[in-house]
């Protein structure tokens, strides 16, 4: 009976566990916003009209990029699904009124990291983007698996890449900065 009910356990942990991992696991996160006539949100905060974001990306090095045009969004696109099979389509996006800013982590030993843009700021003739990384807290029960959190936000048109600067936050544990 003993042995029963420890069997029962381990297989409902084992079930959770994997239940935990494969949410961990999803290739891509696509939120979208409404996109309003109005380029700014809140004074000077851009509106981010759409986030792309997720933990396994074929991009391994730390990096940011600025994407202005469609044939560079569409190589970054397959870079960072390039261990997806099928990868999935790329979403179509006016550049003529667009920016894609994107955030790449890099590669990490295990999951539960990630890297997010939670806003874009025009500062007079700067545009700050702001970007949290996630480290998992020590305690926490993470996938064992080589990760590369990424993080694209589609944002009203910004001309000039060379003003973008990129405002990083310190790692936080579970999330919290």
């Amino acid at each position: 009976m003993m042995n029963m009910l420890l069997t029962s356990f381990f297989l409902g942990v084992g079930l959770l566990v994997h239940l935990v991992c494969l949410g961990d696991m999803e290739p891509s996160k696509e939120e979208k916003r409404p996109a309003g006539e109005a380029e700014v949100a809140q004074g000077n905060e851009l509106n981010i009209v759409q986030t792309f974001k997720g933990a396994f990306s074929g991009v391994t090095q730390a990096k940011n990029v600025v994407i202005n045009k469609k044939e560079d969004w569409e190589n970054l696109w397959k870079e960072v699904h390039s261990l997806t099979l099928p990868p999935p389509p790329v979403p179509d996006i006016d550049f003529s009124k667009y920016t894609v800013l994107a955030t790449f982590s890099g590669q990490k030993p295990t999951g539960g990291y990630g890297v997010s843009i939670p806003k874009v700021v025009k500062k007079d003739k700067e545009i700050l983007v702001f970007v949290e990384n996630k480290e998992p807290s020590r305690d926490a029960m993470i996938i064992q698996a080589i990760t590369a959190p990424y993080c694209m936000v589609v944002v009203p048109k910004i001309e000039d890449e060379k003003i973008v600067q990129w405002q990083m936050t310190p790692k936080a544990e579970g999330g919290k900065p």
